[in-house]
């Protein structure tokens, strides 16, 4: 993957995960490790949220103006 931001200052990063097979984890792959881990590092965060749907404004979900 390769992000380039054009702006003050510009930013260009690449990311390469290896999926390559893990040493002292058999049946895992890189790719595998990096998607649990993000999921694994949330768990706090979903604990303490509200529960229902949430949805964060920073992604840009609609919400109906207040009555």
């Amino acid at each position: 993957m390769r992000v380039v931001v054009e702006g003050v200052p510009p930013l260009r990063l690449e990311l390469r995960i290896g999926n390559d097979h893990l040493e002292g984890l058999p049946g895992v792959a890189g790719g595998q490790l990096a998607v649990a881990t993000t999921a694994i590092r949330a768990i706090p965060e979903v604990r303490a949220a509200p529960p229902g749907v949430v949805t964060a404004p920073v992604f840009g979900a609609y919400r109906w103006p207040p009555a």
